[in-house]
């Protein structure tokens, strides 16, 4: 079976699923969009690391990018709101882990960057979804 084919059948399994998720709403849409922004961030971080960007935090960054819908969700829910500081903070922690690990020559403020973009664009951006 060729990749275009793969690719269609795939397709073709999962938009009635996807309609079915979006006109449910609630949790069921932000787990979607969770996995969206996961598989999102995931490809975002591999063409970063490829175009000589620095080398983001991958698995911080897509875990984060999937849990920003989530978050939202609990938000709309009433369950729990996550403070400015709070992001403030795993960003620092962030920066001095790069600068930990990888050291002042190994580019951490580019890691950081890359990697909160890459939750930026990614995570909030399909947090508008829901």
């Amino acid at each position: 079976m060729s990749e275009l084919a793969r690719r269609v059948a795939f397709a073709v399994a999962a938009i009635p699923v996807v309609i079915w998720v979006v006109w449910q709403g609630g949790l069921a849409l932000a787990v979607l969009l969770a996995i969206a922004a996961g598989i999102g961030a995931w490809e975002f971080y591999r063409i970063a690391a490829a175009g000589g960007s620095g080398k983001p935090f991958v698995i911080a960054g897509v875990a984060a990018s999937a849990a920003v819908p989530l978050l939202v969700h609990g938000a709309y829910a009433g369950l729990a709101r996550v403070p400015i500081s709070a992001v403030t903070l795993v960003i620092l922690a962030l920066l001095a882990a790069s600068i930990w690990t990888r050291g002042v020559s190994g580019k951490p403020l580019s890691a950081v960057a890359s990697t909160v973009f890459g939750v930026l664009y990614t995570g909030v951006t399909l947090s508008f979804g829901y």
